[in-house]
């Protein structure tokens, strides 16, 4: 009788072990196998950001407070793009959206921890296509240089923040990374921030989900002061009411930029000097 209970007792413990590993990874992510952007923009998780995990993990970067701990942030950029219309940028954006949720729904990602905004960045013959960033403390892999000021600025506004997650502050540390040392040009710069109107399941959102939204600023509800406006990071918004409907538009002759010059964890480019 003795060996019976132990054995129950043994049964019984197995049995919590395997519930509570099932709870911890219950919501997480699978990020078990790199899946590449499959739409024309080339929308993708950076898979390399989300599996190094808490910032504590990762050399000279601060612990990460977040319940969850990879974080997720989807990303593109384009060249080779030409001029782009103010409706085709907000298409743009939207279709960024769709391939964002594809890409998400191959990692499993839970709807609570998916992404609610696509910005599109639009400057010179260039487009940076980056979410809202979920998990984690904010990206910090832009310290010291000119949009760091930005990052701490933001991470705790006055008004309504994303604590420095936002869409457009994903793309401005894209810029950084893809043209280090040089200030943001905003004489050339655009924005569209696409959000789905689908509140119960961001994952299933289909086209006639997505919304056009102006960039985060204080005027519009929340953000950073600094931004949205002249002499800013976002010189100049595309409103909702740019976009009446599908409109259609060319990628030929667009080159995506690899995943491994293009990911927050990757060696950042050679430092240049002045402005574009």
């Amino acid at each position: 009788m003795r060996s019976f209970h132990k054995l129950v007792v043994l049964f019984f413990h197995i049995f919590l072990w395997f519930n509570n590993v099932a709870e911890a990874d219950k919501g997480k992510p699978n990020l078990d196998k790199y899946h590449p952007g499959s739409g024309r923009l080339g929308v993708e998780l950076d898979y390399e950001l989300a599996k190094a995990g808490a910032e504590d993990m990762i050399a000279g970067k601060p612990a990460s407070k977040g319940k969850m701990q990879s974080r997720l942030i989807f990303i593109s950029h384009l060249t080779g793009v030409g001029r782009v219309e103010d409706d085709e940028l907000a298409q743009i954006a939207m279709d960024g959206y769709l391939e964002m949720v594809q890409n998400a729904n191959l990692y499993k990602i839970n709807k609570a921890d998916f992404p609610s905004v696509m910005t599109a960045f639009y400057y010179g013959n260039e487009i940076i296509l980056a979410s809202s960033q979920k998990g984690g403390t904010a990206i910090t892999y832009t310290r010291d240089n000119a949009v760091s000021r930005l990052v701490e600025q933001c991470i705790t506004p006055a008004t309504k923040s994303n604590e420095a997650k936002c869409g457009e502050m994903s793309a401005a540390q894209l810029w950084q990374r893809l043209h280090p040392g040089q200030l943001i040009s905003t004489a050339h710069i655009v924005t569209v921030t696409v959000i789905s109107g689908n509140k119960n399941n961001a994952l299933s959102s289909k086209p006639a989900d997505l919304k056009v939204w102006p960039p985060c600023s204080p005027t519009n509800g929340g953000g950073c002061a600094e931004i949205v406006g002249p002499g800013k990071v976002v010189d100049r918004e595309v409103l909702p009411e740019s976009w009446t409907g599908p409109v259609t538009y060319s990628t030929t002759g667009w080159v995506k930029t690899d995943m491994q010059v293009l990911s927050f964890v990757s060696p950042v480019q050679q430092q240049t000097t002045g402005q574009t």
